[in-house]
């Protein structure tokens, strides 16, 4: 699929970790266990502070939470989600930085304090190839050993995913499917993976719930992988959840047309219609949901629709039958195929 966000990583990253319920599986089953008997995981708080530089945006995503030790001592955990393909060796400075930015704030917030709020750092890696680099700041020093007890050191919790099996990869549903989603998703046969991780999802009890994180995802798989066409997306959706898979891909269809942001799978479902459906309920209606229906077909046949199927579309007086159009030029696979729908 051809990318058109210009970071879907980061996006996906935001939408999914502000969840408390993702984050607090995320620790319970990749920080060490030593650390998390210190930690009172109910006082867990996303904050909303970021501190990447907008030019390092397109390879780091993060989010600072707060919470309590057992203890009752306030800490901060910073997790630092590296989205390049390969590692980077400026991984550990950057986590540097970023501490010395958070102390900075906190000293700011509260000048009269003499302590300083401990601050847990995570790395989150989704790279091709495994970590490689170091996880201790100290062992970048080329210093006598008589030295190192002077310097200033940390040492980092990182999450490799790509020395993880699919087994190994535990947590609470959403959790576990990010996770499976992010390992996967630079792999060629991210296809044939898709339905088993995607069919994870028949265990959640809300119906809504699954159609929101749905959504999520896919937005997610079509601008990010450059393995995947909407044909594969639709096959793993239903396959992996046969009880909903029309339902899901139908209202996931109608929200993206109502918000503005139907753009054709291909485009990664993001280009496009700058204005909504929803903008001019009372003028227009009509005239964007035809544009809506042109457009999702010319992005995912990658054509210009020819004219004898865009008079008919500019025909259509009916909103209903418009929308069936849209969800029918999302998913056909062929001009053909669709003309002939069209005059059937």
């Amino acid at each position: 699929m051809t990318k058109s966000i210009n970071n879907p990583h980061d996006l996906f990253f935001r939408e999914v970790w502000v969840r408390k319920d993702v984050v607090r599986s995320f620790i319970e089953n990749q920080v060490p266990a030593e650390i998390q008997d210190c930690l009172n995981l109910e006082t867990l708080k996303v904050e909303k502070d970021t501190f990447v530089d907008n030019k390092l945006k397109a390879h780091y995503s993060d989010i600072l939470y707060s919470l309590m030790t057992n203890d009752n001592i306030p800490i901060q955990l910073y997790l630092l989600f590296e989205h390049k393909s390969h590692p980077d060796n400026d991984t550990l400075f950057q986590l540097l930085r970023y501490q010395l930015q958070i102390f900075e704030t906190s000293r700011k917030q509260n000048p009269d304090k003499k302590t300083l709020i401990p601050i847990l750092p995570l790395v989150l890696y989704h790279g091709k190839s495994g970590w490689q680099l170091q996880k201790q700041f100290g062992d970048l020093y080329n210093a006598p050993t008589a030295l190192k007890p002077y310097l200033l050191t940390f040492k980092a919790i990182v999450c490799d995913l790509s020395t993880l099996n699919n087994e190994e990869i535990k947590g609470r549903i959403i959790t576990k499917v990010t996770l499976l989603l992010l390992k996967h998703i630079f792999d060629p046969d991210l296809a044939k993976q898709l339905p088993t991780i995607l069919g994870l999802l028949q265990t959640l009890s809300k119906k809504e719930s699954v159609l929101e994180y749905l959504e999520t995802v896919l937005r997610y798989l079509s601008s990010a992988s450059d393995h995947l066409n909407e044909h594969d997306l639709e096959v793993a959706v239903k396959a992996a959840i046969p009880m909903i898979g029309d339902e899901a891909m139908t209202t996931i269809a109608e929200n993206w047309m109502a918000q503005g942001e139907q753009k054709g799978m291909q485009q990664g479902i993001q280009q496009g219609m700058q204005q909504g459906m929803q903008q001019g309920m009372q003028q227009g209606e009509l005239k964007k949901a035809r544009e809506a229906a042109i457009e999702a077909l010319e992005t995912n046949l990658d054509i210009t629709a020819p004219k004898s199927v865009t008079d008919i579309i500019n025909q259509e007086s009916h909103l209903a039958t418009l929308k069936e159009i849209l969800r029918k030029a999302i998913k056909i696979s062929s001009l053909e195929a669709f003309q002939k729908w069209l005059n059937s």
